[in-house]
């Protein structure tokens, strides 16, 4: 019973850093589609589906790059500190 939650322990970090991904990710689509959504509003195009399909893929291009630097950013952070904690302290 031990030996399996030392292994749960040792993908604790690896469940982090994708749910990092994946929430920073929907964020990014989310954010691309609610601005295009606005845009198209003040355009007067209103539900132009070729216009908004073809702008709300442009946003996620230019989107995605930067939201996956960010993510990797923080689970290096966190991998830092996860590190610290396991090896890092001096343990009695």
């Amino acid at each position: 019973m031990k030996k399996v939650g030392k292994l749960l322990l040792c993908l604790l970090p690896l469940i982090v850093f994708l749910g990092i991904q994946l929430i920073l990710g929907l964020a990014g689509g989310i954010s691309a589609g609610f601005i295009v959504g606005v845009e198209a509003g003040m355009k007067g195009l209103g539900a132009d589906i070729e216009y908004i399909t073809q702008r709300t893929n442009e946003m996620i291009a230019v989107i995605t790059p930067i939201v996956a630097f960010i993510s990797h950013l923080i689970a290096v952070v966190i991998g830092f500190i996860w590190v610290y904690h396991v090896f890092g302290k001096n343990k009695p």
